[in-house]
């Protein structure tokens, strides 16, 4: 017993001293309730979106389950022990979600990939956050709240995919919620959601191959940075004014929550916590990193500088 005390985290002693069916019962029923605040944190980031609210419950009781599964292993196995609960709990949470949207959703998952991406880097569409939604729009929009109905049966340009935005804002008149957008494009382009994981050649042709290599080559080159020059990044990190563009690298399989984690210098269960916050504000990752505010700007700013230097070099070496 002492031996799996010591590869356990402190907090599954209670279940790996209980002395019977009752005590180890109890001492799950506490791990349960610590989980489930974690795992909320991480499935609040869905809640409003196109995902219904029964499947948000599906992907709760899978963890649960797993979760369940895993602590009556580990008073038994020390190959299941966990080292930290709440790192076990994120991890598990991240990846059951992922897993699940991917196979519940993989065509439009894939056309909301495209359409980010595009709204991230345009100069004439963007995206940011809304009073209860992602929003997007024509950039002189920005900052303005969803008003319009989009539109489910308009023509729009399937080789171009930001005319194609272009044309629905233009037929909309309003900025309109992420979720909207990919609606009606998918309706445009008659794409037809079929519950499969696509396969490699599907994702090459949905173009998403060059979005995959671009934001490998950033997360590798953000990898490179000084530590807090990567937090402050990091946290901060946005696809259009305030939309946090860290869950992009996990959702295409460029980085894991654990590498995010790390490349926080933080616990996974610590960032999972602070999910639904990001991105944050200059003032709170000062006060996370015990750093001035100005202090957070500089850093950001020349981690900035150094990957579009790195960015614009490897593109010339591509030439």
């Amino acid at each position: 017993m002492a031996r799996l005390r010591d590869l356990n985290d402190p907090l599954l002693a209670s279940l790996i001293e209980a002395a019977d069916e009752s005590g180890r019962a109890a001492a799950a029923e506490v791990l349960i309730a610590r989980a489930t605040a974690l795992i909320n944190a991480v499935l609040a980031r869905y809640r409003g979106s196109s995902v219904p609210m029964e499947e948000i419950d599906d992907i709760r009781g899978t963890i649960l389950m797993r979760l369940v599964r895993r602590m009556n292993d580990v008073p038994r196995f020390e190959e299941a022990a966990i080292s930290s609960f709440d790192d076990f709990v994120a991890t598990l949470s991240f990846n059951a979600a992922n897993d699940f949207l991917r196979q519940l959703f993989p065509a439009r998952e894939r056309l909301k990939n495209r359409i980010r991406y595009v709204l991230a880097r345009s100069g004439r569409v963007a995206m940011w956050r809304g009073r209860a939604s992602i929003v997007a729009g024509l950039a002189e929009w920005r900052g303005s709240d969803a008003g319009g109905v989009a539109p489910r049966a308009i023509p729009l340009l399937r080789s171009d995919l930001e005319r194609a935005l272009i044309g629905l804002f233009e037929e909309t008149g309003t900025p309109l919620s992420l979720d909207d957008v990919v609606s009606s494009i998918a309706v445009a382009w008659g794409i037809v959601e079929e519950r499969t994981i696509p396969s490699a050649e599907a994702i090459g042709s949905d173009h998403s191959l060059e979005q995959r290599d671009y934001l490998s080559a950033v997360w590798s080159e953000i990898r490179a940075l000084r530590a807090t020059h990567r937090a402050a990044l990091l946290l901060n990190l946005r696809d259009g004014d305030s939309v946090s563009a860290i869950e992009l690298f996990i959702l295409l399989g460029i980085a894991t929550i654990d590498d995010v984690a790390a490349a926080l210098e933080m616990p996974t269960g610590d960032l999972a916590a602070i999910w639904n916050t990001l991105p944050q504000d200059d003032r709170t990752i000062a006060g996370r990193l015990g750093i001035t505010r100005q202090q957070v700007i500089n850093f950001r700013r020349a981690a900035r500088d150094r990957l579009s230097r790195r960015m614009a070099l490897r593109e010339n070496s591509r030439r």
